[in-house]
């Protein structure tokens, strides 16, 4: 059956990309003389290859939907609790290593072994049973969700094999199974995920307090620890996040089927594709091995340092096509929210400029980051480049600051109403031009006052410098942190800016879900809007939702991981350049396709110019079960009680 061209062709790519990633790795881990540094732990990173491989097979085989048996389906949601399994085994090998090592050769004989696989095994035989045992759709489910499937598909629920779960308007029995069955699922993710964190704090600190280690010894551990964290993050952000948001998203009537198609589905096929590679560009064995290449080489660096430029380029030509929608495709129900969605819109072309202009990258130096100006006009002065990298910084308050202004202006909306009208008035636009510039300046200054490098840090960064770079950290204009081995002085100051910083970001994201969970009640609740009117409501939040996903995933996550990882001495430089700047320079260039994919005039009107089939207001059920249908239903039902 066929839902959407992203949702067909995607997952097919990621596997197919899988099948050349993995066979890469596997050459890598059995070729490279210096893999015997890392012990038999190289056959466990195999064993992961192999999975990978397997999973995307699955993937292929029984893609979410299809009509295939239902027990196959219960097998490819399995595989998520694999992936889980797998990195388990992991956390414990060097959880063992450093705790027990006389310990670690038991692992690989018979009995090890056979342990292993019966844990890996027992972990997605659990899982998929759960989904047999309770997910399972009979003929009330079918019948429940029938006119749906014959509007969105126009197929009959009862010849497709699915997995679902009804929360509530259904009988007591079904009801209860399919609370019964997510809460388990639910336990084993939680269960999984809190034994990484804990295993995880437990090897962190041996680390830090282990003497007895070499120094080869003890940096080998430390590549291994921060690749199995980058692998766990992977599943954590395309496994057990969407999974979380599929289940638990219907409870408060949020239908999220065109994010669980979209970006759901197609992020588990993406798994076996992005853990190989973080193995591979994070050990540096492996990349050398790649980088030495004179034909990859030049494609590695062609791909990571433009991929900024290009997402540059992409916002200036999605923006203004996105403002030209606003001002001639808008309905007249959205009011005089058009103009805070076209203030969105130029922030993020003037985002794009800054971007370019102060394009940034990050190096780790021990207990300590830095973020440093690789080029452009602020360049060589390095005083005027230190206020253009503090400038750069604060368009990250400046994008939390809109986001900020876009939920006020919906709670007012819905809450009082007779206040919205002087949101634009002369004053009201006064105040919010205020309060956005205060972000920006509250940040920069900040950014300056505390993370300004003096000569001692300079100093200290200085190795480093001239290890990666081969150039003078005296002649490069940067922002510090340094948490450790300098003065208490600076010591003090960095603290105080990472502290204040981190403690901005979180106050913004507090009333993200605040004020959110405030609309989101009032539209479940309320009666008195007409239908349209509601409908309107429902679009514009979810878009607005999608929006506050976005800086939350490219901005406050890899910044937050960026500033804290130094204090246990993680080296995530490759992460920051090759994913957290990348990701902060894709948010101006994705925050715009988020808005035209939700609001479907804006999503009507491009189809049409690419002549593919226009979408109904009605959006796409869930991909793995039935749930978002179910906030369909509800949906459904509220507007005829209102009636």
């Amino acid at each position: 059956m066929h839902i959407r061209w992203a949702h067909r062709y995607l997952p097919a790519v990621s596997g197919y990309l899988s099948f050349v990633v993995n066979p890469i790795l596997a050459y890598l881990i059995l070729t490279e003389q210096k893999s015997t540094s890392i012990g038999r732990y190289r056959f466990l990173i195999l064993f992961f290859a192999v999975f990978d491989m397997l999973y995307s097979t699955v993937e292929l085989l029984v893609p979410v939907r299809i009509r295939l048996a239902q027990f196959a389906i219960s097998v490819r949601c399995g595989c998520i609790s694999l992936s889980y399994g797998i990195l388990i085994i992991h956390f414990i090998y060097r959880y063992i290593a450093l705790f027990f090592p006389k310990f670690v050769e038991q692992v690989f004989r018979p009995f090890g072994i056979f342990c292993i696989f019966t844990f890996f095994l027992i972990h997605g035989i659990v899982w998929a049973g759960i989904c047999e045992l309770f997910l399972y759709a009979d003929d009330e489910m079918r019948d429940y969700i029938r006119e749906t499937f014959r509007k969105d598909y126009e197929v009959d629920s009862y010849d497709i094999a699915f997995l679902a779960a009804l929360y509530m308007d259904g009988s007591a029995e079904v009801n209860k199974r399919g609370w019964t069955g997510i809460l388990i699922l639910s336990g084993i993710s939680v269960y999984a995920v809190s034994l990484y964190v804990i295993l995880g704090r437990k090897i962190v600190w041996k680390l830090r307090t282990q003497n007895a280690l070499s120094q080869i010894t003890r940096n080998m551990h430390k590549q291994l620890f921060t690749v199995l964290a980058v692998q766990t993050v992977i599943p954590v952000c395309i496994s057990f996040s969407p999974c979380m948001m599929a289940w638990y998203g219907p409870m408060f009537y949020l239908d999220l089927g065109m994010w669980n198609n979209y970006f759901g589905v197609i992020a588990f096929s993406a798994f076996p594709f992005l853990d190989p590679l973080a193995i591979i560009f994070l050990l540096p064995n492996y990349r050398n091995r790649l980088t030495r290449k004179h034909i990859i080489k030049p494609f590695v660096n062609i791909l990571f340092n433009r991929t900024t430029t290009l997402f540059g380029v992409f916002s200036f030509l999605i923006n203004p096509i996105f403002i030209y929608l606003v001002l001639t495709k808008s309905k007249t129900q959205m009011g005089k929210y058009r103009y805070l969605l076209i203030f969105f819109a130029v922030f993020d072309v003037v985002y794009s400029v800054a971007e370019l202009l102060t394009p940034i990258a990050v190096i780790n130096t021990g207990y300590g980051f830095v973020t440093f100006i690789t080029d452009g006009p602020f360049f060589d002065d390095v005083m005027d480049g230190q206020h253009g990298v503090a400038s750069r910084c604060c368009f990250i308050s400046l994008s939390y600051a809109i986001l900020i202004i876009h939920f006020v202006y919906r709670y007012l909306l819905l809450f009082n109403p007779d206040h919205v009208r002087r949101f634009f008035e002369p004053l009201g636009v006064f105040v919010i031009f205020v309060y956005f510039i205060f972000h920006g300046v509250s940040w920069t200054w900040i950014c300056e006052h505390c993370l300004a490098p003096n000569d001692e840090i300079r100093d200290i960064i200085r190795p480093a410098f001239q290890e990666v770079y081969h150039v003078d950290a005296d002649t490069i204009p940067c922002l510090t942190g340094q948490y450790m081995n300098a003065s208490n002085y600076v010591i003090s100051k960095s603290w105080i800016g990472i502290s204040s910083l981190t403690l901005f970001s979180s106050y913004c994201m507090t009333i993200y879900f605040v004020l959110g969970y405030k609309i989101l009640t009032k539209i479940s609740r309320n009666c008195a809007m007409s239908k349209t009117t509601l409908l309107l409501h429902r679009q514009l939040f979810k878009a607005l939702v999608v929006q506050t996903c976005i800086p939350i995933f490219a901005s406050f996550l890899p910044t937050v991981i960026a500033w804290y990882a130094p204090i246990f001495q993680i080296n995530l430089t490759w992460w920051n350049n090759y994913i957290c700047i990348i990701a902060l320079a894709a948010f101006p260039f994705i925050d715009p396709i988020a808005v035209i994919c939700f609001i479907p005039n804006y999503k009507n009107t491009i189809l049409g110019w690419l002549k593919i089939r226009k979408f109904t207001t009605t959006t796409t059920p869930s991909t793995t079960d039935a749930a978002s249908t179910i906030s369909r239903k509800h949906t459904t039902n509220n507007s005829r009680n209102e009636q």
